[in-house]
């Protein structure tokens, strides 16, 4: 029988020669199947992602109104001041804008400068999130419980994201395991009951990160549209996220120095280099038009300076401390999850370097997602060693610890006989769930938790008095 040769390139693998029969009726999975290793299923591999069935659909609807329901249940507890701190900031500007429309910006931008006192509480700056809250208050009113409507919604959007990303690049029960370990995130569910823009910027960090990946490994023109714009967005919400910036390029170096074919490296880091340089410098055009030219914005970036370093009483009391102090918040937040991050992070690490020499880096599609958000929370945790430290501000690495952890479980279930290991996994998830839960039911709910600063947390599970 006539053959035919099919050149075939794994993610950052050697071109491979297979030969495949003739046949009326091969389809792509036969293709995959007859690679050799390293083996990538159908599920895996961006290149044949489909779309979500309808039952799953479903599903995921089902669950979102689940969370959305139990949440909301909680709302009535919230107790906001309404002054002095971040929330009361949040529905001044959205609540301006709501009332006066983009024109009234400007004002808000001179009146920070006319208030140097301010510049201890959020800046006009993060426009990417109050004009969106604005246009959300038209319909749900002018107040704090408005917002907190605002950041549910962003929250439940975000699980939804994690499951249609996630499902580019990991099988199809690892997607639902770390979507369902993410809803039930007790950091992000009580973020979500709060005037605050922590959620809507997890959403949109969370976007880009995912968005840079599709970059990365397929540089098409739509991909890189809808980065730049998301991108720029995430940094007209909240301007310290241009540390994503460096840890995006980070990740293409290393993904540049996995990948066999040298030719146009350089090229390609250029390309890459300008994609996170675009929505920097469009953000900052956005902020040097509102605020009325270049010397005004600059005072207001010397207003932000003056008051983040040693002026800040806030700051020096619940800020400091060393780089570790993320886990650490973790680690009261939802211990059990974090634990298992490090062993699927281990696992990930030991089964990569156990590879022989000529497939080590020929990494199949989900080892290249593992690799990707290694990198990025890596990166992140070096850059903020340096900052204020707020688990809130990093609240995204939740969904790094949430897919690693999931992938501990993936490989826990193969010590399992074959009957019992959808037992034991819908098990294991469920006490996981539960305890993130009661976590976040102590915490927000009951102790009425604001801040999740470490000293807080520490209090509240009675750890410090």
């Amino acid at each position: 029988m006539a053959t035919r040769k099919l050149q075939a390139r794994l993610h950052y693998g050697t071109p491979t020669t297979i030969r495949i029969h003739r046949t009326p009726c091969l389809t792509m999975t036969q293709c995959l199947a007859a690679m050799p290793s390293p083996a990538i299923s159908t599920d895996q591999s961006p290149s044949t992602y489909r779309q979500p069935k309808h039952w799953e659909w479903a599903v995921l609807t089902v669950f979102l109104g689940l969370i959305g329901t139990a949440v909301l249940s909680t709302l009535p507890q919230v107790h906001y001041a309404p002054t002095g701190n971040d929330e009361a900031f949040y529905l001044y500007y959205a609540g301006s804008v709501a009332k006066g429309g983009i024109g009234v910006i400007p004002d808000l931008f001179s009146t920070f400068r006319a208030t140097p006192s301010h510049g201890w509480f959020p800046p006009p700056l993060r426009i990417g999130y109050f004009i969106p809250a604005a246009i959300w208050m038209q319909n749900g009113g002018i107040d704090f419980a408005a917002l907190s409507h605002f950041s549910l919604s962003a929250f439940l959007v975000s699980i939804a994201g994690v499951f249609l990303f996630a499902r580019r690049w990991l099988s199809g029960l690892h997607t639902w395991l770390a979507t369902i370990l993410f809803a039930f995130s007790p950091l992000l569910l009580g973020l979500s009951r709060r005037a605050l823009q922590d959620t809507w910027v997890t959403l949109l960090g969370m976007i880009s990160l995912f968005l840079f990946l599709e970059c990365l490994v397929r540089p098409r023109l739509r991909w890189q549209i809808a980065f730049v714009g998301c991108f720029t967005l995430t940094l007209l919400s909240k301007e310290p996220c241009v540390l994503l910036a460096p840890a995006f390029f980070l990740a293409a170096l290393v993904f540049e120095t996995k990948k066999t074919v040298r030719t146009g490296r350089i090229k390609r880091l250029v390309h890459c280099f300008l994609l996170l340089v675009a929505p920097t410098l469009i953000t900052f055009a956005v902020w040097v038009f509102f605020a009325g030219g270049t010397s005004e914005f600059l005072d207001i970036i010397r207003i932000i300076l003056n008051n983040t370093g040693t002026t800040n009483p806030y700051l020096l009391k619940f800020g400091a401390g060393p780089w570790y102090r993320y886990l650490l918040d973790f680690m009261l937040l939802s211990p059990w999850v974090l634990i298992l991050a490090f062993i699927g992070a281990g696992s990930f690490l030991v089964q990569v370097n156990a590879r022989d020499t000529d497939h080590k880096f020929h990494l199949v599609a989900q080892n290249s997602l593992l690799l990707y958000l290694l990198i990025i929370s890596s990166s992140l945790l070096f850059e903020h060693a340096f900052l204020h430290k707020n688990v809130r501000f990093l609240a995204i690495l939740d969904l790094t610890l949430c897919i690693l952890a999931t992938h501990a479980i993936i490989e826990f279930k193969q010590l399992f006989p074959g009957r019992i290991r959808l037992a034991a996994t819908a098990a294991v998830i469920t006490a996981l769930c539960w305890n993130r839960w009661s976590s976040f039911s102590t915490l927000f709910v009951k102790g009425q938790l604001y801040d999740p600063v470490s000293a807080n947390l520490l209090f509240l599970r009675s750890i410090v008095q």
